[in-house]
């Protein structure tokens, strides 16, 4: 009986334990999805300093909301104390959705998508969270429990 419970005991870890280790691998992840991001894509967040003053953020808000649909509005700006980074205009819509614009020249450097490695770590790490997180099929055969 002892040699039975052992066995069990086993080969019930080992997949609860791969479970497991995903799921804070994942959470590991999103954890330092910022400064990920940062160091995979510095074209986003680093410009050239030019040593002139910045840019009026009026005028930083005019050039990105000139190259927004209509539906789409600027909802904000971030300053960067940093003269090396990137300010970022957040928009409307979709969610978290943002502009990152050279201080400088008013260029826009890019949009702040959250890259596909992410949305997947975000789903791995949801996954057995929550019944909002999975598939349609998996919730109607909990509600029907």
């Amino acid at each position: 009986m002892k040699k039975t419970f052992r066995k069990l005991h086993l080969w019930f870890s080992v997949p609860f334990g791969v479970i497991i280790t995903l799921i804070c691998f994942s959470g590991a992840m999103l954890v330092f999805e910022q400064e990920l991001t940062e160091w995979t894509r510095p074209q986003l967040y680093r410009v050239q300093q030019t040593g002139t003053a910045p840019l009026p953020a009026h005028e930083i808000v005019e050039k990105a909301a000139a190259t927004l649909p209509a539906n789409v509005t600027v909802t904000g700006i971030t300053f960067s104390a940093d003269p090396s980074r990137t300010w970022q205009v957040n928009l409307s819509q979709p969610r978290r959705a943002a502009l990152f614009v050279d201080p400088y020249t008013g260029e826009i450097k890019g949009r702040n998508e959250r890259p596909a490695f992410f949305t997947f770590m975000l789903r791995v790490c949801t996954a057995g969270c929550s019944t909002a997180a999975r598939p349609t099929a998996v919730r109607s055969l909990a509600a029907r429990w």
